[in-house]
């Protein structure tokens, strides 16, 4: 199948500046979407086709911070949390990326967005385990609650209110 490149309009959707493929723009490329983006005569539609664009190029991105990222979790995180719900969390952060990055700060959007995730990541990691200490908190010490009302520990237990021995 061939392509017509010679006009901007008729370039397919897929496919980004020069005819490359979205998986292999470089960054200056990657740049000048991003200048378009910010800039104020950009229609709504060509943004969201932009961020669409950008979005797809950077996927990879996101797949590799989910990769390791998931290898870090503890245990009782990954048990919470599935390796495929990470990733929808870190795309998300990502697409958020999209919109808050400033092309005139000098850096690079990859290096922008894996920090963004990292932190996400993390955040995420620290939230669960979190909730899981308060929980297993809350078990000791309801454990330590029936201990102190004289109550059995356990139901093997032949001692307990009214038993004398």
């Amino acid at each position: 199948m061939q392509v017509d490149y010679s006009s901007a309009d008729r370039v397919p959707k897929e496919v980004g500046l020069h005819g490359k493929a979205p998986d292999l723009m470089d960054w200056p490329e990657q740049r000048r979407y991003f200048a378009l983006l910010s800039k104020s005569g950009t229609s709504e539609e060509q943004k969201k086709s932009i961020r669409d664009l950008l979005f797809k190029v950077n996927l990879g991105l996101v797949r590799m911070v989910t990769v390791a990222q998931w290898e870090r979790f503890y245990p009782a995180v990954r048990a919470t949390m599935g390796q495929d719900d990470l990733f929808q969390e870190l795309a998300w952060k990502m697409s958020y990326c999209i919109d808050k990055f400033d092309v005139n700060r000098g850096y690079r959007f990859s290096t922008y967005a894996c920090q963004a995730m990292y932190r996400q990541a993390v955040g995420i990691q620290q939230r669960i385990r979190r909730n899981f200490s308060a929980e297993h908190a809350f078990r000791v010490e309801r454990g330590r609650r029936r201990g102190s009302a004289g109550l059995p520990e356990h139901e093997d237990d032949e001692e307990g209110p009214g038993v004398s021995a």
